[in-house]
């Protein structure tokens, strides 16, 4: 793919998701904006990094799902390491934690996938000059209760699959204890993963301890 060079006036942009369709929509989105460029790709965190230093970009465009174990931490690291470069989250994770965090990590926008398409090109106008951009639907997601939320988005199964995890067990004796299939409790992480926005099992363990799980099972 043919490199961007960097032009007066235009913002160059970074898509990185481990989903081709998905960063085909972005870069179909940002294609038909004026003054915004896509100056390439990556589909992991350390592909992110190896692509910031041979084509440097003022924004990236990702997903904090990247990669099953990137997640916040990669932006943590781009901007460490690129400081330069602001960082903008586009993801299915619906959820105050996850976006707290995002933003904590010194993300610049923080947008749903159910977003407006102009959105997304106003949040990399306003992280490419370094502002943080607040589409209207965040307000009301960070206000949420991360407690209720969390009954809302994960089944009782799911919530005790977290619970035996952040305790400390293994995926086969998971299964053992709540007499499913090894693949089943493998399905139910990889859920819970994707419905809390996380990305590793640390993370779904200070989760479980933020929300008080592990005090449901003493």
């Amino acid at each position: 793919m043919a490199v961007v060079s960097r032009k007066p006036g235009v913002t160059t942009v970074l898509l990185a998701s481990d989903e081709p369709l998905t960063r085909a929509g972005w870069r179909a989105m940002i294609e038909a904006s004026d003054g915004v460029a896509v100056s390439g790709e990556a589909d992991s965190a350390r592909r992110i990094e190896s692509a910031l230093v041979s084509s440097p970009a003022d924004v990236v465009v990702m997903d904090t799902r990247l990669e099953n174990g990137a997640g916040v931490e990669a932006i943590r690291r781009i901007r460490r390491r690129s400081p330069q470069t602001s960082v903008v989250v586009v993801t299915s994770a619906d959820h105050p934690d996850s976006a707290r965090r995002s933003l904590e990590a010194g993300a610049l926008a923080y947008l749903s996938k159910t977003d407006a398409p102009e959105d997304l090109t106003e949040a990399i106008r306003a992280a490419a000059d370094g502002g943080v951009y607040r589409q209207p639907s965040l307000p009301q997601l960070l206000k949420r209760d991360p407690e209720r939320s969390l009954e809302d988005e994960i089944s009782e199964r799911e919530r005790d699959v977290l619970r035996l995890l952040a305790l400390g067990h293994t995926n086969r004796e998971i299964a053992r204890t709540l007499y499913l299939s090894v693949r089943t409790v493998e399905s139910h992480r990889a859920s819970l993963l994707r419905k809390l926005g996380l990305s590793s099992r640390a993370e779904l363990v200070a989760f479980s301890l933020r929300n008080g799980l592990l005090e449901d099972a003493a």
